[in-house]
């Protein structure tokens, strides 16, 4: 027996070309919060929830690692993790245990813009575990001891990152685009600067940022409103912003002009990874909701112009994406697939081709709705745990977004015209304003690129070398089609 829908069997509705089913425009509704002031240095965020009996206890600041000081690059990702190595009054091994024992598990990370601790624990066996989250706040011990083995820990963990494919070519474009200066490099720092950082410097970061930029709690869960209150009041009394509000980063000195295409030799590679980027605007700039449309346009999923391009219709990759990262400062814009090194030249051609089409040409309505409820139905997803609640309440309190944030983020995306998404993709993704990473067999590569023209030669500069005047090639073969 068939099973039917609106009187038709189901397979009638998955047919292709079948009539889509009728479904209401996708809304955002994040969960109910409030944020309480208790203090001219301390924000509380609440919200309950009972899907769970686990309670998500988070305490943040504002400040991050675009603030680290010259030649210190990696202070605040370093930090933070040293921050539950002890306190005056409890060693690593005792906070731990403390944890352990009420199911929980302790985080602490330094993000571009936000620096936090926190744990997760189950909701009955939290009574008194905020003194010593305060305790891990204000009073930690920073041990010599400590600051020596997380320091040979991350310069190991940096090491393993370049030489990590997926991740090096990521630096290699971070680099092309900023130069030297912040976003040229990840949030976990340099080597170098890693290697510079004292004691000193760690308690430092953290009475002069860390504490002074103000903080954020943020429970989540079960829990009883007024007594938290109560408790998270009496554990942090002592917190006071001596700059409160968040600090906003320096634009970094985006590099511009020729050349702007590097390449990176792996003989052994069995495929080519193809970056493309450029530096676009602040996550509070009004193009942000543009340019995020133009990231899930290109390469939000299966059905974005990218992955249909590149994989359905000439299988050239096993699947492309597009991004961007918004920041306080300067945000990238990130476009990527892994291709087979034989047709190179060809899934650029395409990419740039894809590139043009945008510029030149409106998206149709259905396509840019489609878009729409894709990321606006992400955003909703993305809100299936604890921490990734946390997060975001974080987040939108710390930028100001928390008035009437669904009414927000729908307007904001749903605003967006075919013809606005035209006027973004010239300004910011014109050939000259983009750098492009090649990474793959060198010997392969040079000589495809050169056999496709004599125009393109790949000059060595130790390990990134650079394709002279290929976007502006591979222009010239897309204006030709």
């Amino acid at each position: 027996m068939n099973a039917t829908f609106d009187g038709r069997s189901i397979s009638d509705h998955c047919k292709v070309g079948a009539r889509a089913w009728p479904a209401e425009e996708i809304r955002f509704s994040p969960p109910p919060f409030s944020c309480i002031e208790i203090s001219e240095g301390l924000r509380v965020i609440l919200c309950e929830t009972s899907t769970t009996p686990l309670l998500h206890l988070q305490v943040a600041s504002p400040t991050g690692a675009a603030l680290d000081p010259p030649g210190l690059e990696g202070l605040a990702a370093l930090s933070l993790p040293i921050l539950l190595e002890g306190t005056a009054h409890h060693e690593a091994s005792d906070v731990a245990r403390h944890f352990r024992r009420r199911g929980g598990s302790l985080t602490a990370e330094a993000t571009w813009d936000l620096s936090f601790l926190g744990v997760e624990l189950l909701a009955d066996r939290a009574e008194d575990s905020l003194e010593l989250l305060a305790e891990l706040t204000f009073e930690p011990s920073f041990s010599p001891s400590a600051l020596r083995r997380w320091g040979q820990h991350r310069l190991a963990e940096l090491t393993h990152l370049a030489h990590d494919p997926a991740q090096s070519i990521e630096d290699a474009l971070a680099r092309i685009i900023f130069g030297d200066e912040r976003y040229g490099h990840g949030p976990l720092g340099t080597e170098v600067g890693v290697a510079s950082i004292q004691r000193k410097d760690l308690e430092t970061f953290h009475q002069r940022r860390f504490l002074s930029a103000g903080l954020i709690f943020t429970a989540v869960g079960s829990f009883d409103r007024e007594d938290l209150l109560r408790r998270i009041a009496d554990a942090f009394a002592q917190s006071g912003a001596t700059h409160p509000g968040r600090d906003t980063p320096p634009m970094p000195r985006t590099v511009v002009g020729p050349p702007r295409n590097h390449f990176i030799d792996r003989p052994e590679a069995p495929q080519t990874d193809l970056r493309l980027g450029c530096a676009t605007v602040p996550l509070d700039h009004p193009d942000m909701p543009g340019l995020q449309l133009l990231a899930g346009l290109l390469g939000g999923g299966p059905s974005s112009r990218l992955d249909q391009a590149l994989r359905e219709r000439r299988a050239l990759t096993y699947g492309a994406f597009s991004r961007i990262e918004a920041r306080r400062g300067a945000s990238p814009w990130i476009l990527g697939a892994a291709v087979s090194t034989g047709h190179t030249v060809e899934a650029l051609d395409v990419i740039h081709r894809e590139l043009r089409r945008l510029r030149r040409e409106p998206v149709l309505d259905a396509e840019l709705t489609r878009t729409k409820d894709l990321l606006i139905g992400r955003a909703q997803t993305a809100l299936r745990s604890g921490r990734a609640i946390t997060g975001f309440l974080q987040h939108v309190v710390i930028h100001d977004l928390h008035t009437d944030l669904e009414e927000r983020y729908d307007r904001q995306l749903r605003s967006v015209s075919a013809q606005r998404l035209m006027e973004l993709a010239a300004e910011y993704l014109a050939p000259s304003n983009l750098a492009q990473v090649i990474a793959g067999p060198g010997a392969l590569l040079r000589a495809q690129m050169e056999a496709t023209d004599p125009a393109l030669r790949v000059s060595e500069t130790d390990s990134v070398s650079q394709i002279s005047g290929f976007v502006e090639q591979s222009q010239i073969h897309d204006e030709r089609r």
